[in-house]
């Protein structure tokens, strides 16, 4: 044997030794169960289905060998705490409809039962019972029907328990799509047992978090047409917009539709209807709640624990955890402690004024001096291209009532508002702006044509002398007039 089939041999046992050696650590820091309960997928329009001779004919005890299964199941459910689903039985139609649905509604309860002896919480889990309505194979084969006899896992929604996939695979109907985005912002669903990255236009479901960042910003826009802009740094929980008829299934649930957990949100009541359901917004541990109708308030918890509501348009009712109510109507505001009544409206600080510049002058690129009136402690100063402002270029909390910025040609809104001493913030006024390059001097105009005067002099005096290298020279005064020409006006 030579050296190179004995490198070759060696090289090749110790590839397949490191092989074997990756994939013992890999199944140690990822045992099965991980590894499957990962594959699971409750999002809405998805579904777990355990078939497969899950239980034995007119049974409803789990097979021995499938428990595994559900074992993955519990891991999975234990990673995601919030998460409601709804265990449906199904069996093959030997026998009557109605045993079949009894017996299919025992399968279901010896799944929950299950979940529920290795730590899941009762109130986690419905049951359903459907005989041999739904089969997914052809009861005419012996493999059909074991397939048939089946359990199915749906996501319920947490606040009203509405399946979250219908039909096959059918997604159900979301509270509403982030509209505006500024990253960074996450976002964590019942399903999602980490945060995600958050996405322009994605559905929000009910217990759904938005969680901002340093200048971040999030705009939900629900069914109904409310708005919720989430500001810089918070933290909001979305119950849902819509109100559930059957009051009883929220006996352990909040009531509330948006829960701010910190920062601060601004909500814009809109309806196509003459008549809505208020919206109930919750701050810190729900103790504090503002009820907004037909209204656009802003809702902040400072950083001691208060709320502060201010509101813009309509009026909201304020009330603290021991029921202490106070109505503030619009273009006043409040603030709230947890263990105090709300404290007696005042009124919102004046809208600020831009004082400088001049709407009226001409303003061109460049360093721009911009003032306005000052009448409270701090002013909101912001800069966006977009009357939405929801993606804005500047972003300012100030103590003076004056400051520079440099910007670039094109149309700019600037939007100003008031904060008062507690914190309370006015309306917002908001001026357009545009922005051109400044005109050069008229001096640049006439080296332009001077070129192009003498490039023609010089062609001239080319023809009559028979130069060559004057033909070069006249070139050259023409490239330079042409890049003077298109400098001028580009």
């Amino acid at each position: 044997m030579n050296i190179r089939t004995l490198l070759t041999k060696k090289g090749v046992i110790l590839v397949l030794y490191g092989i074997l050696c990756c994939g013992k650590i890999w199944s140690i820091t990822n045992p099965p169960s991980a590894q499957r309960a990962a594959s699971f997928d409750l999002h809405p329009g998805k579904k777990l289905v355990f078939k497969n001779n899950v239980f034995e004919k007119g049974s409803s005890a789990i097979a021995e060998a499938e428990r595994p299964q559900f074992s993955y199941l519990l891991e999975y459910l234990k990673a995601r705490p919030q998460l409601i689903i709804e265990v449906s039985g199904h069996t093959d139609n030997i026998g009557s409809p109605e045993l079949n649905v009894r017996l299919s509604e025992a399968r279901a309860n010896a799944v929950r039962s299950f979940l529920i002896s290795q730590g899941v919480a009762a109130d986690r889990i419905r049951t359903r019972g459907l005989g041999a309505a739904e089969p997914i194979a052809s009861n005419d084969t012996e493999e059909g029907r074991a397939q048939n006899r089946r359990i199915e896992v749906v996501a319920l929604g947490s606040r009203s328990e509405r399946p979250q996939t219908v039909g096959r695979n059918t997604p159900a109907q979301a509270e509403g799509h982030i509209s505006a985005l500024l990253p960074s912002v996450l976002s964590q669903a019942p399903w999602d047992d980490t945060w995600q990255k958050a996405h322009l236009g994605a559905h929000i479901y009910e217990y759904h978090r938005i969680r901002t960042i340093d200048k971040a910003r999030a705009e939900i826009t629900f069914q109904n047409k409310q708005r919720v802009q989430i500001a810089e740094n918070s933290v909001v929980m979305i119950y849902g917009a819509q109100v559930v008829a059957d009051s009883t299934k929220l006996n352990t649930k909040p009531n509330e539709q948006i829960r701010l957990m910190k920062g601060s949100v601004f909500v814009k009541m809109k309806s196509l209807q003459n008549t809505q359901e208020p919206m109930l917004v919750k701050t810190a541990n729900g103790e504090v709640s503002v009820a907004l109708n037909k209204t656009a308030a802003k809702i902040e918890l400072n950083a001691a624990n208060q709320s502060l509501v201010s509101v813009h348009e309509g009026d909201a009712n304020v009330r603290n955890a021991t029921g202490a109510a106070m109505n503030v109507p619009e273009n006043f505001g409040t603030r709230v402690s947890t263990d105090a009544p709300p404290e007696k409206p005042r009124p919102l600080p004046p809208v600020p004024e831009l004082i400088a510049p001049n709407l009226a002058d001409s303003l061109f690129a460049g360093e721009i001096l911009f003032q306005w009136s000052k009448q409270s402690p701090r002013v909101r100063f912001e800069i966006a291209k977009d009357i939405t402002f929801q993606k804005p270029l500047h972003a300012f909390v100030l103590g003076q009532d004056s400051m520079s910025l440099a910007l670039p040609k094109g149309e700019w809104y600037v939007r100003l508002s008031s904060i008062d001493a507690i914190g309370l913030e006015s309306r917002s006024s908001i001026y357009r702006l545009r922005v051109a390059v400044p005109s050069p001097p008229f001096r640049f105009y006439i080296l332009t044509v001077l070129l192009f005067v003498a490039a023609i002099g010089v062609a001239w005096w080319a023809g009559i002398s028979r130069q060559k290298k004057l033909y070069a020279v006249s070139i050259l005064l023409v490239c330079l007039a042409m890049t003077s020409f298109f400098v001028l006006h580009w």
